[in-house]
């Protein structure tokens, strides 16, 4: 997969169809393609409040359904939708948009990237390729990520043998 072909292919249907394009999708709803910046502000902000991501009603119907109603119901900012959504969101904007709560935490989340990032190139430049497990290695990225928040320290994934 080259990215800089996907680009190119988006790149050209917007130059066939313009800056806002439906794709048909077969047994699934149409794709709308925004491509004007500025259209995709007015969008956000007309549907800020109330949005719709169809893409995780899988990850709601599991945490709905779990039979020990583990999730009570909540399944979070990522599922949830409309007035659910924009209810969870508001309680953590104030937080999470407060500047001191993010300067806290970016040393340490710049270091676990760069940790990353550099295992990434060293690995590109001995192989010349991603390792076939590349997915389960960003899941360690993400753990670190978390961890170094949650936890306010290192959890040790990049130095294990495993990353990478």
């Amino acid at each position: 997969f080259d990215s800089k072909e996907a680009l190119n292919f988006w790149g050209e249907l917007k130059n066939i169809y313009g800056p806002t394009f439906r794709i048909k999708l077969i047994g699934e709803p149409d794709m709308i393609v925004i491509t004007n910046p500025n259209d995709i502000e007015k969008l956000y902000r007309i549907t800020m409040n109330e949005p719709v991501r169809s893409t995780f009603f899988s990850l709601k119907k599991i945490r709905d359904e779990a039979v020990d109603n583990f999730f009570e119901k909540k399944s979070g900012i990522l599922s949830e939708n409309y007035e659910e959504w924009h209810r969870v969101r508001s309680r953590l904007q104030t937080p999470m948009m407060r500047p001191k709560n993010i300067v806290r935490y970016l040393e340490q989340m710049d270091n676990v990237s760069r940790d990353f990032t550099d295992k990434i190139a060293e690995h590109q430049r001995k192989m010349g390729e991603m390792p076939r497990n590349f997915q389960q290695e960003l899941y360690k990225w993400a753990l670190e990520s978390v961890g170094t928040v949650s936890s306010e320290s290192s959890l040790g994934v990049p130095r294990s043998k495993s990353f990478f």
